[in-house]
């Protein structure tokens, strides 16, 4: 078992006005696959906070498409999401998103790159955020201009369907992949409507098999 550390986005003169800066994840269960490779999940004692369950089965996106899931929204929600790639090369999902879009957080597998990314670059109008260079995968060069997206390596196998786990706790976002890859990262939309989630695909169509959704009771 073991808990990472989320750093902030927020200036640092914010960070100190607000009186506390950063937060730890939730717990989660480090194993060894049958390939030899490091397995990661969510402890599975986080499911007895779930309720009000929703579900969508056997959807389907075109290229280029977006199905906003009008019936789940929410700024603490957990999200199980199967998708099969057709030939789509980027696909995901979007959460705590405005009606009109003006703040979203994108969650992309992108196949041809072979990466899981969130991309925060829209995911809060507030001014005082900072955005520290992020690198790319291997400990390449930092990405040019200003990055706004977190970028970690992760290939989907032949055939093989995306498997998310998602977990939304007001500014904190939390996606694990297949159980091969997590990606943390803190967002702060201002917008009190920020709270839709949608279904995307691009360069291609995509076969989305189900969608769960639970709202998430607090541990006290």
């Amino acid at each position: 078992l073991m808990f990472a550390w989320m750093a902030e986005n927020r200036m640092t003169d914010v960070q100190r006005a607000s009186g506390w800066s950063g937060v730890m994840t939730m717990p989660r269960v480090l194993t060894l696959g049958e390939d030899g490779n490091l397995r990661i999940d969510p402890v599975p004692e986080l499911e007895i906070l779930r309720y009000n369950h929703r579900s969508r089965k056997g959807l389907n996106l075109s290229e280029g498409s977006e199905l906003v899931l009008e019936e789940i929204r929410g700024d603490c929600l957990e999200l199980a999401v199967e998708m099969r790639p057709g030939g789509a090369r980027q696909f995901g999902v979007n959460v705590r998103c405005s009606p009109r879009g003006e703040e979203r957080t994108r969650i992309v597998c992108d196949v041809a790159a072979g990466t899981l990314s969130v991309d925060f670059s829209k995911s809060s109008l507030d001014g005082n955020l900072s955005y520290p260079e992020q690198h790319c995968p291997g400990g390449g060069e930092p990405y040019a201009g200003t990055p706004r997206a977190q970028v970690a390596p992760f290939e989907l196998k032949p055939g093989e369907p995306l498997k998310l786990r998602v977990f939304l706790d007001r500014s904190v976002l939390e996606v694990y992949a297949n159980s091969r890859q997590c990606v943390t990262q803190r967002i702060y939309p201002t917008r009190s409507d920020s709270l839709d989630v949608s279904l995307f695909a691009s360069d291609g169509d995509v076969e989305v098999r189900s969608v769960d959704a639970w709202d998430m009771h607090g541990i006290r």
